[in-house]
C-alpha cells in the first residue's frame, strides 16, 4: 500500500524501511488541508559522491542486500528493488547510490544521492528509505518519507509490504514468553479474501484470521457510532468491521470503516478529534487515494482504547477508517490474564489489512 501525500514541493524525501510493529508516530504532516509539518530530521540535499561513502559512518548490519519482490498492490508498479553495497536498483530511482543513515536489529534508514519519483498523479518524490524485516525473515515492510511542501522537514508517504525473492517463510510462530501469540509468518502467498461494495466505492483485500462483521459492537470506552470518538452531532453509518480472530476482552484489535453524507461530517471529517495526539499529523495515500491520518487515544477504569484513524472526502461521502485496539489491563486479574496479542502484533496485522483497501476516484 502506499501512502502518498498530495503534490509535494521542498527538500528531499527521505526512503526509509521501518519496523512493523513500531508504535511511535510515523513522519506526518500537519493540520488538514496544509503542508506537512517539520521534524527534528529533515533531509537534505546529497550529492553522488556522499551517498559513494555509503559505509563511512554507519554500515549496513542486517542482511538487507539481494532483491526484495513487491508484495503490496501500490507497490507492484515500482517493481522488484536490488540492494547492493552502497547502491541500489529500482524503477522509481533507477541505479542509485546511498548513505546507511541508521542500522540497527530494527532495521535500516537509506539515504539516497538525490531525488526519486513514485510516478504517481502527485509526483511524490523521496530519498529515503526505511526497512523493517519481519520475524519470518522474508518480508519486510518499506516506508518512503519525503520533503513537506515548506521544504522543512518529512512527511511519510508511502508505505507497503516487500518479500525477498526465493525466500521460504518459517512456519512457526514463536509466542513470546509473556504468552501473547507469535506474529504470522505467511509470506506474499497467503490467501486474500476479497469484499467490495460498488455503492460505496470501495473495496477490501484482507488476509485471513479476520472475521468481517457489518456494523459495530460496543465495547467499553467504544461506542458503535460510525468512527471514533464521533460528537453527538456528527451523523454517519457504520459500514463494516474487520474482527482480528481471537480478540477477546482483554485485548481486541478491528479495522473500522464508517461513512457519511451528512453536511457537517463532511466539512468536518479531516478534522481531528480532541482526543487525538499533538504528534505531527497529514497525509497518507492508500492505494491511490490520500487520507488524513491521526492518533488517538483513551483510558479509564483499567480499559483503555488506541486508534490510528484516516479520514477523506470522496464520491459525495466522508470515508471514516480507524483501526483500533482496546482492551482492558490484565494485571487486574488474578491471576494475570494473558492477551491473545501484543498491541504491536495487533497494529501490523490492522495496517497488513488496510494495505488492500482501495476507493474508486469520483467520476468528476
Amino acid at each position: 500500500m502506499t501512502l502518498t501525500r498530495p503534490l509535494l514541493t521542498g527538500a528531499a524525501l527521505m526512503l526509509a524501511l521501518s519496523a512493523c510493529s513500531r508504535h511511535g508516530a510515523d513522519a506526518n504532516s500537519t493540520t488538514p488541508g496544509a503542508a506537512s509539518s517539520t521534524t527534528t530530521d529533515a533531509p537534505s540535499q546529497h550529492t553522488a559522491a556522499d551517498g559513494a561513502q555509503a559505509t563511512a559512518s554507519r554500515s549496513l548490519s542486517l542482511n538487507l542486500a539481494g532483491t526484495w519482490q513487491p508484495v503490496s498492490h501500490a507497490y507492484m508498479s515500482a517493481g522488484e528493488l536490488r540492494i547492493g553495497a552502497g547502491t541500489l536498483q529500482w524503477k522509481p530511482c533507477g541505479t542509485r547510490t546511498f548513505k546507511v543513515a541508521a542500522s540497527s536489529s530494527q532495521g535500516a534508514t537509506l539515504r539516497l544521492a538525490g531525488m526519486c519519483s513514485l510516478g504517481d498523479q502527485n509526483q511524490s518524490r523521496f530519498n529515503v528509505i526505511r526497512l523493517q524485516p519481519k520475524p519470518n525473515g522474508c518480508d519486510a515492510e518499506l516506508t518512503l518519507l519525503g520533503p513537506d511542501a515548506k521544504g522543512q522537514g518529512t512527511q511519510l508517504l508511502a508505505r507497503g509490504l516487500y518479500s525477498r525473492k526465493g525466500c521460504k517463510a518459517s512456519s512457526n510462530t514463536n509466542p513470546s514468553s509473556n504468552g501473547d501469540a507469535g506474529e504470522d509468518t505467511s509470506g506474499p502467498s497467503s490467501h486474500l479474501q476479497h469484499f467490495e461494495d460498488a455503492k460505496l466505492a470501495l473495496s477490501l483485500d484482507y488476509p485471513a484470521g479476520f472475521t468481517l462483521k457489518h456494523g459495530f459492537s460496543h465495547q467499553y470506552l467504544l461506542g458503535t457510532d460510525w468512527k471514533v470518538y464521533a460528537d453527538k452531532q456528527s451523523h454517519g453509518t457504520p459500514q463494516l468491521a474487520l474482527v482480528l480472530d481471537g480478540s477477546n476482552k482483554i485485548t481486541a484489535a478491528q479495522l473500522r470503516i464508517g461513512t457519511s453524507t451528512d453536511a457537517t461530517a463532511l466539512k468536518q471529517c479531516l478534522t481531528p478529534p480532541s482526543a487525538a495526539s499533538k504528534d505531527p499529523q497529514g497525509y497518507v495515500n492508500i492505494n491511490g487515494t490520500p487520507f488524513y491520518s491521526f492518533r488517538a487515544g483513551d483510558a479509564g477504569m483499567s480499559h483503555y482504547v488506541t486508534t490510528r484513524s484516516y479520514r477523506v472526502v470522496q464520491n459525495g461521502r466522508c470515508y471514516a477508517v480507524d483501526l483500533i485496539v482496546s482492551g482492558t489491563n490484565p494485571k487486574v486479574y488474578n491471576p494475570p490474564a494473558k492477551p491473545p496479542f501484543s498491541h504491536e502484533q495487533a497494529f501490523a496485522k490492522l495496517e497488513q489489512a488496510l494495505h488492500g483497501l482501495h476507493l474508486k476516484p469520483s467520476a468528476d
